[in-house]
């Protein structure tokens, strides 16, 4: 059997019930990579070349694990953990506790296959993972740009693995009524800005969801130029103009990380 790690799933640990990730004798030495695309393609009469119309970011991960106990599980137990693993309705971040896997979690749902039953009884279960994308979602980071004065050019390193581009929640504060905008020169000089605002009034902007809050509790979305902020694959120029005292940019990375333990 391969060495085990421990693990937490939807917030709980499970050292609360003596169990980790192992592989056992059948373990497979070939898992699941992640990352995958899938492509489109067509091709012209007498011509060798594909013509490449799309790429998607497909099929989603899937890998197996065996999670076992060193101890005998009781029924009680078991159906116990049964409930914790299987019974959502939705996605739950499942983190391996393991270097390779630090500050990384799958979003998944995991599905049942077998239980592990030895002459001592119950010691574990096997189960399929089946993540919402081909990656592995690192936690939220946040990114501080402080600056003096009417403007200033910062960078933006985007190294996720994601193919479409970052879509921060960002977060400014004014320092004096006036107008703020960020323009991406690095993307075709998108312009993401507002005018009218307050002094003092914070603005939150997800640019991923669309949602917009200010701390006047004033709706703000006529003082938006409707154009939310991205961030393509690489560096990022932007020009910052209007004076703040606070700017954050909030957002996730997916990384390429397969379903073996590192």
């Amino acid at each position: 059997m391969a060495s085990g790690y421990s693990f937490i799933f939807d917030g709980i640990a499970s050292d609360a019930f003596g169990l980790s990730i192992a592989y056992l004798n059948d373990f497979d030495w070939k898992q699941a990579s992640g990352g995958s695309n899938s492509l489109t393609t067509d091709q012209l009469t007498r011509s060798a070349a594909a013509i490449l119309l799309n790429v998607e970011q497909s099929p989603v991960l899937k890998f197996n694990i065996d999670i076992v106990s060193e101890n005998k599980l009781d029924m009680q137990e078991l159906i116990t953990i049964k409930n914790w693993l299987f019974g959502s309705k939705e996605y739950k971040k499942l983190q391996i506790v393991s270097d390779g896997f630090a500050g990384t979690y799958f979003n998944c749902f995991l599905m049942p296959e077998n239980d592990f039953m030895f002459a001592t009884g119950f010691h574990g279960i096997s189960c399929s993972v089946e993540c919402d994308s081909p990656y592995v979602m690192e936690f939220s980071k946040k990114k501080v740009y402080t600056y003096t004065g009417e403007s200033s050019t910062q960078r933006f390193f985007n190294v996720t693995a994601d193919l479409q581009e970052i879509k921060p929640k960002i977060t400014f504060k004014m320092n004096g009524a006036g107008n703020f905008s960020i323009t991406n020169q690095s993307y075709n000089n998108l312009l993401f800005a507002w005018d009218s605002l307050l002094d003092e009034e914070t603005i939150t902007c997800d640019c991923m969801t669309g949602i917009i809050t200010s701390s006047t509790q004033l709706r703000r979305f006529f003082n938006f130029n409707k154009t939310f902020l991205k961030l393509k694959n690489g560096v990022n120029t932007l020009l910052f103009t209007g004076n703040i005292s606070e700017l954050t940019f909030e957002y996730q990375n997916r990384k390429r990380i397969g379903g073996g333990i590192y």
